[in-house]
C-alpha cells in the first residue's frame, strides 16, 4: 500500500480507501460473474447436444471427441484434432 502523507487524517482515509477496495471488488466480481455465465451456457450447450445424441462428439468433424477430453471438460466440443474447447 502506497504511503499516506501524515497530514491526512483518518477521516479522509476512510473515505477513500473503501472506495477503492469497493470499486476493485466490484470489479473482480464482474469479471467472475462473466465466466461463470460462459461456463453455464456451455453446459447448457453440452446438456442440448446430449438430449439431441450429439454429446461427445465433435462439431466440426463428428467424430467422438474421447472420454479422457470429455473427464477434463464436460463441455468440449471439439476432437483434439480440431482444437479441444
Amino acid at each position: 500500500m502506497s504511503e499516506v502523507p501524515a497530514e491526512v487524517g483518518a477521516q479522509e482515509l476512510r473515505e477513500e480507501v473503501p472506495t477503492e477496495a469497493v470499486d476493485r471488488l466490484v470489479a473482480e466480481a464482474a469479471v467472475l460473474a462473466g465466466q461463470l455465465e460462459e461456463g453455464l451456457a456451455a453446459l447448457e450447450a453440452a446438456l442440448g447436444h446430449l438430449e439431441e445424441g450429439r454429446y461427445g462428439l465433435c462439431e466440426i468433424c463428428g467424430a467422438p471427441i474421447g472420454g479422457r477430453l470429455l473427464d477434463e471438460d464436460p463441455a468440449a466440443r471439439r476432437c483434439p484434432v480440431h482444437g479441444a474447447g
